[in-house]
């Protein structure tokens, strides 16, 4: 394993933009930060749903073969908090067998379906107060 391959990629996939993202917040106006974020908001989640889309049909086949194991293994990475799926999918891919990003794709999944029954059930019921 090449662990400063590894760092490479997270700092320029993480820390950098990361970090550009909080000078920018810091330094510029409200109406400059609404403009940039407005602008490229679009862009961020086509980027988003590309990355997906491809790290998916690379575990695409991993799929085909579910069983106890693997929800056993998906319910841990759940509860572990995979925080980002990108990274940790891009890193799976990258320097690991296929099969090791398929807990990280299964759980964003999860946190979608949870996400839409919180919000549909929990978030909108009034309180009794």
């Amino acid at each position: 394993m090449d662990i400063v391959a590894i760092m490479k990629g997270l700092f320029g996939m993480v820390v950098l933009p990361s970090i550009l993202g909080v000078l920018v917040h810091q330094y510029e106006k409200p109406a400059v930060t609404k403009t940039i974020s407005q602008a490229l908001s679009p862009f961020s989640k086509i980027g988003l749903f590309v990355v997906v889309s491809i790290n998916s049909s690379i575990v695409a086949p991993y799929l085909r073969e579910l069983n106890a194991e693997f929800f056993s293994k998906a319910e841990i990475v759940y509860t572990g908090g995979m925080r980002n799926i990108s990274a940790g999918t891009v890193l799976a891919i990258s320097f690991f067998p296929p099969a090791v990003a398929v807990p990280v794709l299964f759980q964003q999944v999860l946190v979608a379906l949870f996400g839409f029954l919180l919000n549909r059930f929990e978030l909108r019921t009034p309180c009794c107060g």
